[in-house]
């Protein structure tokens, strides 16, 4: 097995990047002794993941049918409670300055919801919406809509993963 096939294993299994460039990292003594483990099932339910996120254009995924759901008719048992301790001030947050994990950026208001520069925990944090909680209404408002109108749906951005998506729904 030649070192190029490692890398193209190793990256379209998605297991081994240091996260940085997205280049692999692993020997293939390493990639053998972590997928000497998996069953052939998992294996290859990885690959499949992998080749369809490349494969599949943005267009045939746009396309995709929304699922049916009932209408909600939840009824909240009690006052929400808000989230823990702020780190932003409304002041801040209206002039554009985001703090999250101990760092802050200059993203405007309504923010910019891609970041060059942030860690992708930081991006995560501002999908999150838990400074809603800060903001007068009508401010908290203009920033849902303008999330929905300049966050279109599209993969590997981060405010359309599954955990940011399930604190968004919460706040």
């Amino acid at each position: 097995m030649s070192d190029s096939t490692v890398r193209i294993s190793s990256d379209a299994l998605g297991i081994f990047s240091d996260g940085s460039d997205g280049s692999p990292n692993a020997s293939p003594s390493l990639l053998f002794h972590t997928l000497r483990h998996l069953p052939p099932r998992q294996i290859a339910a990885l690959l499949v993941a992998r080749i369809r996120d490349v494969a599949e254009s943005r267009s045939s995924f746009l396309r995709r049918a929304v699922p049916k759901a009932p209408d909600c008719r939840w009824e909240p048992r009690g006052e929400f409670l808000a989230p823990g301790a702020q780190h932003n001030a409304e002041s801040d947050l209206l002039r554009g300055q985001f703090r999250f994990t101990g760092q802050t950026e200059a993203v405007g208001w309504p923010p910019r919801w891609r970041t060059e520069n942030a860690q992708r925990l930081w991006e995560y944090n501002l999908h999150y919406f838990e400074y809603l909680w800060v903001l007068d209404f009508d401010s908290a408002k203009a920033v849902v809509r303008d999330w929905i109108a300049n966050h279109p749906l599209e993969r590997r951005a981060a405010g359309w993963e599954p955990y940011p998506t399930s604190l968004r729904l919460m706040n």
